[in-house]
């Protein structure tokens, strides 16, 4: 299903699916000392465009609003 369809639709955009494919991902901790958004801490195993893996760790913040937005923190 896709998250814009969902009956609470989510708006997500990452600039590494362009140019990386996931390969597996972690969750490392979840931060909930914002009432407004939630922030997860994760370690994601991507491949380059010829397959090379490589390991990255990244923050995501969850804006809690309609529609609900998902995007890499970029102060963590």
């Amino acid at each position: 299903m896709q998250l814009r369809t969902r009956p609470e639709p989510i708006d997500f955009y990452e600039e590494l699916q362009s140019t990386y494919k996931l390969l597996e991902y972690r969750l490392l901790g979840v931060d909930v000392s914002d009432k407004d958004v939630i922030r997860y801490t994760v370690t994601l195993k991507l491949a380059d465009k010829k397959g090379k893996p490589f390991t990255r760790e990244a923050v995501y913040a969850v804006a809690l609003r309609s529609p609900i937005a998902v995007t890499r923190d970029p102060y963590y």
